[in-house]
């Protein structure tokens, strides 16, 4: 994580209660957490969770680049999804960065692998979630999942 992260991420400690205690959790716990749950939803085809962790005005973008905006949409996208191409997938979804924007909305980037036991090569990609605050409870406003192409060498500025 670089050092601008890490100054980001522990200036940011929110408050959370658990089980009537308090306790202090950093955003790259929440950030965390929110990741898992998202992967351990996809992996347990489980739509009305998935939706769960959205925003109510969330949106979703698939690999495929189809946007289903609000928890209703986000569930029956899900639902279309693994009902038939990703009914066997299984999602890897590391999370690589996080970044503060405001106290109360985040910024996380992922580099993920969906394998299936279908036919289907394994994809990757990188997702980016942004992530909102609101009252004590952390959601996703905007989840993207956005295919690697195949071959693409990025250049450096100022390289040859």
């Amino acid at each position: 994580m670089s050092e601008l992260m890490d100054r980001s991420v522990s200036a940011a400690s929110t408050k959370e209660a658990a089980d009537g205690d308090t306790k202090t959790r950093s955003i790259e716990e929440i950030g965390v957490e929110q990741i898992d749950r998202f992967t351990q939803c996809w992996n347990q085809h489980d739509a009305g969770s998935f939706a769960a962790l959205f925003d109510e005005n969330g949106d979703f973008v698939n690999i495929g680049g189809h946007r289903a905006a609000g928890r209703t949409a986000i569930r029956l996208e899900f639902l279309a999804l693994h009902s038939n191409p990703a009914r066997t997938s299984v999602l890897t979804n590391p999370r690589i960065g996080l970044r503060m924007l405001a106290p109360d909305v985040a910024v996380t980037v992922t580099r993920w692998r969906l394998e299936n036991r279908c036919a289907l090569e394994p994809r990757q990609g990188s997702g980016i979630y942004i992530l909102v605050k609101r009252g004590q409870q952390w959601r996703i406003r905007n989840a993207r999942m956005a295919g690697i192409v195949a071959n693409f060498e990025p250049r450096l500025a100022g390289a040859a």
